[in-house]
C-alpha cells in the first residue's frame, strides 16, 4: 500500500511540475518539492521504535 501511495504521489507530482513549468506557476513549482519532502519524512516514521 505504501508503494502504491508513492506511485500516486510521484506520478501526480510530475504532472503538476510539468504543468507548472509550462505555465510558469510558482505555486506549482513550490508545491511539488514540499510534497516530496513530506512523503520522505513520513518514511522516517518506519525507522522509529514502535512506529
Amino acid at each position: 500500500i505504501i508503494s502504491l501511495g508513492f506511485l500516486v504521489i510521484h506520478t501526480s507530482s510530475m504532472i503538476i511540475a510539468f504543468n507548472g513549468y509550462g505555465e510558469r506557476k510558482k505555486s506549482d513549482l513550490i508545491f511539488v518539492p514540499v510534497v516530496h519532502l513530506i512523503a520522505a519524512v513520513m518514511t522516517l516514521i518506519n525507522l522509529a521504535p514502535g512506529g
